[in-house]
């Protein structure tokens, strides 16, 4: 087994599919709810299939005894982080499942960039982020409070998070494709 295998994980960051179809409608024209779960269900296995194909380990944030999706979306995030990287992994790559370009370049690339140290952001085009890789340092005292207050979910967050991550950490890496994900 590699060490990019052992040393990072990849955390799917992802509502369950049928309170995905209930928050997030995909397509206007059909708004059945079941339909929409299916389709939610579809990209969930397409990301995983990606992130197996990246040759890394893929946890589900639904698999992780600490996420509970009541909890505002920041508070949600640091949490499942902080499970991945308690779990021995001394890096995430944080994805969810709705950017259908993430490309499985994207998460080697992420990969690669965490095991030489530098911390990747990959941005979408509405000024979010659709992937960010975290290490060990996150865990510092403090800093998993700023990042939950981030503005998440907002067009001013790749901005921001940016700003913390080289503020706290240093050494981000823009990934250099922007890509399109389904929050518009």
């Amino acid at each position: 087994m590699s060490p990019l295998i052992t040393r990072t994980a990849v955390l799917l960051f992802s509502l369950p599919a049928s309170v995905s179809a209930e928050r997030k409608e995909l397509t206007r024209w059909y708004r059945n709810v079941r339909y929409q779960q299916r389709v939610w269900e579809q990209t969930t296995r397409l990301t995983i299939a990606k992130v197996s194909t990246a040759g890394l380990p893929c946890l589900p944030s639904s698999s992780l005894p600490t996420t509970d999706c009541t909890r505002p979306f920041g508070e949600q995030l640091q949490t499942a982080v902080r499970a991945v990287l308690s779990q021995g992994y001394e890096h995430v790559i944080v994805i969810g499942d709705d950017c259908p370009d993430l490309r499985v370049s994207d998460l080697r690339r992420a990969a690669a960039a965490l095991e030489s140290g530098q911390l990747p952001v990959g941005y979408d085009q509405r000024g979010g982020v659709f992937l960010l890789g975290l290490d060990q340092r996150f865990l510092t005292a403090g800093l998993t409070d700023t990042f939950g207050r981030l503005p998440w979910q907002t067009h001013t967050l790749g901005a921001a998070l940016t700003d913390f991550m080289t503020a706290s950490f240093g050494c981000v890496i823009g990934l250099s494709a922007t890509r399109a994900d389904w929050n518009d």
